[in-house]
């Protein structure tokens, strides 16, 4: 009976952990991502490539963050 409940242990822990290694590796890209500028002519000029690979990447944000750009380009959360 040990065996069984030591199985059923590690599969929900594996289970868990692999959840968490995904948000956490979105969370990861994310911030890698994540460009911070108060200079608008920057922006202007040289967002365009960074608008194509959002796009590429909006579908692989973690839970209640896909799609949700806020301002100066960065991740908001669902409420």
């Amino acid at each position: 009976m040990i065996p069984e409940i030591m199985d059923i242990i590690v599969k929900c822990i594996t289970r868990e952990k692999d959840h968490a290694r995904e948000i956490v590796e979105a969370i990861i890209d994310s911030e890698q991502n994540y460009l911070f500028t108060n200079d608008l002519d920057y922006k202007d000029n040289k967002t365009s490539i960074l608008v194509e690979n959002r796009n590429d990447n909006m579908a692989g944000g973690p839970p209640g963050m896909q799609g949700n750009m806020g301002p100066g380009g960065g991740m908001q959360q669902q409420q």
